[in-house]
């Protein structure tokens, strides 16, 4: 066989590799689209980009009603108890054990209530006060002033109080 009956061989090899190469960047391109479309079927780039906005658009009224539903929480938690401050002791001086207390629950912004128990031996008395931004509304006692220190420092969310 000479050179130039090989020369037609070659370049029908040559040929048959280029056709392998581009038959394998094809299919590789093919899974690219189809990865881009998210469909196996055929689909243009315009409808998958329309059904993106179409989720995108369900997800972003998702997270507003998720934004909402969390306000609304934190304004509940808010108003709830965050703030317990117990304190126990004996109003006379030697005698008896520490049945008397004040108990004083407040908010998260720092409102609620002191409640004292006075207990003796033949009767209990209590009385309620009011507890605004961190502060007793009517004078109290020093247990009084305790117990919303108690409550003010074991509050769940601090709060600046004056």
């Amino acid at each position: 066989m000479n050179f130039a009956t090989q020369i037609p061989l070659i370049i029908a090899g040559l040929a048959l590799l280029l056709s392998l190469t581009l038959l394998i960047k094809n299919i590789l391109l093919s899974k690219r689209i189809t990865n881009l479309l998210g469909t196996s079927t055929s689909g243009n780039l315009e409808e998958s980009i329309a059904s993106q906005n179409q989720q995108l658009r369900r997800l972003e009224a998702l997270c507003r009603s998720l934004d909402e539903k969390t306000s609304n929480a934190l304004h509940h938690f808010n108003n709830s108890i965050q703030g317990v401050g117990l304190v126990r002791f004996n109003p006379f001086d030697a005698s008896g054990v520490k049945q008397s207390f004040c108990l004083t629950l407040i908010d998260g912004d720092a409102n609620g209530i002191v409640l004292s128990c006075i207990h003796v031996r033949e009767r209990m008395t209590m009385f309620c006060k009011h507890v605004r931004d961190g502060n007793l509304v009517q004078e109290a006692s020093e247990e009084e002033h305790e117990s919303l220190a108690i409550a003010r420092s074991s509050m769940t969310v601090k709060k600046d109080v004056v």
